[in-house]
């Protein structure tokens, strides 16, 4: 491209450019209206300018209408139809057979789509089933390598996670159905016959106690419901029976009122996780860098930990005012019982208040808030 003093600009500083300008500077900006301004300037800018907006659409907790729009848009056009890589959206199971359609066209057209998440709009909770059967039935031109969604996990839906036989990343939100037509492509998947490149799992606990001790390929795997303190020893015993060529090495679970044992069953089973993430869910507290110190003691059975996320969710308070949480008592928290950590966050989340977050860089903590 050419200025109007006669200096040429190669298009890839106009891509860099153009990928700076997409980039949020704050929770209220809207890179999305700053690149649609660059891409009416002219027919050049255009082309470059969608190149940045097409590459991730997220469209999710957005009308029928917006949806519909943006998704025409990607079907008029081969262009489009190219740049899309991520597609994030919200849907109803009451929307119309025309956004249906255009939903299935879409689908159909992007080629190199590599990452689909698909949930249920946010009025209708109940999530029914054969909502895949709708979206997915009419094929897929794409080969995806991450999946989410929170759709009910019933036969048409695993139909459609076993013909993408790249993912490499894939979250479920719902338990499987119990229908009898679900048990073959709930074994099949379970028995690692699928998805052999398969490598992060984001599901409930019953869904991870029978994937797991079958595949041999998990080296991440996030919790999403809480485990009860009196079933973690059990929980922990099926994840560590994973003994495979990728071992387990990131993991995040939710855990009712963890305690230093609990911490010690976790390291006993994956003793070599690089990263852990402890979501801690609690009625109540009273001395939040007492438990801290205390619970620091679960740490020592790690033996390579290089990164942790600590998060307390405390619904009552029995102290007087607002609790604190000294730098002091989270530095000793972690250097002194884990050595091999070179990074953890601590976040706090007491009912009705902001949370309160701190970090912690080799020897080094600060307040992040």
């Amino acid at each position: 491209m050419y200025t109007k003093y006669g200096r040429y600009i190669p298009s890839s500083v106009l891509m860099r450019i153009l990928n700076f300008v997409a980039i949020p500077r704050s929770s209220s900006h809207n890179p999305s209206a700053d690149l649609a301004r660059v891409a009416r300037s002219n027919n050049y800018m255009r082309c470059l300018a969608e190149a940045v907006l097409y590459r991730s659409i997220d469209l999710r907790n957005r009308s029928e209408t917006r949806l519909s729009r943006c998704l025409s848009s990607v079907v008029r056009s081969t262009r489009r139809q190219a740049v899309v890589e991520r597609l994030a959206f919200s849907y109803a199971p009451a929307t119309s057979q025309k956004l249906i359609n255009t939903i299935r066209l879409a689908f159909a057209a992007m080629v190199n789509l590599r990452d689909l998440e698909v949930y249920c709009a946010q009025d209708h909770p109940s999530r029914p089933s054969q909502i895949a059967t709708q979206l997915f039935s009419g094929g897929c031109g794409f080969r995806l390598e991450k999946f989410s969604t929170d759709f009910v996990v019933d036969s048409a839906l695993m139909v459609f996670i076993e013909s993408q036989r790249g993912l490499r990343h894939l979250k479920l939100t719902q338990n499987p159905t119990k229908s009898a037509s679900l048990v073959k492509h709930h074994d099949h998947f379970i028995q690692g016959m699928l998805l052999p490149n398969l490598r992060s799992v984001s599901c409930t606990v019953s869904f991870a106690l029978s994937l797991l001790p079958k595949r041999r390929s998990i080296y991440k795997l996030e919790i999403l419901d809480t485990v009860q303190k009196d079933h973690l020893a059990y929980v922990m015993a099926k994840i560590g029976d994973c003994r495979g060529v990728v071992p387990l090495r990131e993991l995040s679970i939710p855990v009712e009122e963890c305690t230093p044992e609990a911490l010690y069953n976790i390291a006993k089973y994956v003793p070599h996780l690089h990263s852990f993430t402890l979501h801690d869910v609690r009625l109540s507290l009273t001395d939040v860098p007492y438990h801290i110190a205390n619970l620091s003691r679960g740490l020592s059975g790690f033996d390579s930990l290089r990164f942790a996320d600590f998060t307390f969710y405390i619904s009552k308070m029995y102290s007087s005012g607002r609790v604190r949480c000294s730098e002091n008592s989270f530095c000793h928290f972690m250097i002194k019982q884990c050595p091999s950590l070179g990074k953890a966050d601590l976040t706090i989340q007491e009912h009705g208040m902001s949370p309160r977050r701190w970090s912690l860089t080799g020897s080094e903590c600060w307040r992040k808030n």
